[in-house]
């Protein structure tokens, strides 16, 4: 797997700063440093905003399982973490441009990597991405231009339909295991988005992302599918080096509800993935707009009252 140039990791403070003023921007907080990014990228060359995106994507990139970590334990000391890193295509165009072959790399990674959680004791598995559609297409578009579009719709959907079976295959092999993951940030439905985490299985949970208001955000995807919602609107989260974030999105919605779904174990560890699912769906209260949200304190009354606690 690839590893961060250590000219980028050098940067570490500098980039953190970025990431704070773009997420100060990005969730219309009119900070100073909101106001200095915005003034920054306005008068950015074209050559020095190509540099710029992709050194901050590469950062952002390395930095998200740190914050979705941060997330996941917090105020949950007794928790244990069990990493699996992913890496991500750099570069315009991506290379190397995507492929069938690839596709089952992909998939073949995928089921690895489930195997690796469960063989190693994960009982909550936290799953801040989708691999949707729409990025296989675009990936194409940028490296393979003269590739015709339904053929690249053909391989982008042979990719999707190929990870989800894995997926399934996986979860269903793990019942034992709720894995929870993010709907995605294109405010469109999951139908629409098709990710391949687009399915519905008793210890899979979908989980959409509200404001701090309990409202939903219009960047949460959504559909039957997704049947939690928990706050994904500038959630605290601990970058390298310890700095605190306030980054926003269904990968920060996520965590929320896999750290409520790990304290609810604490009380009762014997529960099976599809029970966890259901305890927090059953505890979860309906915002204004009919969205089950999150209800962690609920969920651990209920927890204690079934342990007998």
């Amino acid at each position: 797997m690839a590893v961060l140039p250590e000219a980028i990791l050098k940067r570490q403070s500098e980039l953190n700063e970025i990431l704070r003023a773009m997420d100060d921007r990005d969730s219309g907080v009119d900070s100073p440093a909101a106001k200095a990014i915005a003034a920054r990228l306005k008068r950015q060359t074209s050559d020095e905003a190509a540099e710029f995106d992709d050194v901050l994507g590469r950062w952002s990139g390395y930095v998200h399982g740190t914050g979705v970590a941060d997330i996941a334990l917090a105020d949950n000391p007794h928790a244990e973490l069990l990493l699996a890193r992913m890496e991500w295509w750099h570069g315009s165009p991506p290379v190397p441009c995507w492929t069938r072959a690839l596709a089952d790399r992909e998939a073949e990674s995928i089921r690895a990597q489930l195997q690796f959680l469960v063989a190693n004791g994960a009982r909550v598995v936290n799953m801040s991405w989708g691999r949707a559609e729409r990025a296989y297409v675009s990936n194409l578009e940028a490296c393979a231009p003269d590739m015709p579009a339904p053929e690249r719709l053909k391989l982008a959907r042979y990719t999707v339909k190929t990870i989800r079976a894995v997926l399934i295959k996986g979860m269903k092999s793990a019942p034992n295991v709720l894995f929870v993951g993010a709907s995605g940030n294109a405010g469109s439905t999951m139908k629409t988005a098709n990710p391949a985490t687009l399915f519905v299985l008793p210890n899979f949970l979908l989980v959409g992302a509200v404001d701090r208001n309990g409202a939903a955000t219009d960047w949460t995807n959504t559909g039957p599918e997704v049947t939690l919602y928990a706050n994904g609107d500038r959630v605290r989260a601990r970058l390298p080096g310890g700095e605190l974030s306030f980054p926003s999105g269904t990968s920060m919605a996520t965590p929320v509800v896999v750290n409520a779904a790990a304290i609810v174990l604490a009380v009762i560890p014997h529960l099976t993935g599809a029970e966890l699912k259901a305890l927090l769906e059953q505890t979860a209260t309906n915002n204004a707009t009919g969205q089950p949200l999150l209800h962690p304190r609920k969920a651990l009354a209920a927890a204690r009252k079934r342990a007998g606690g």
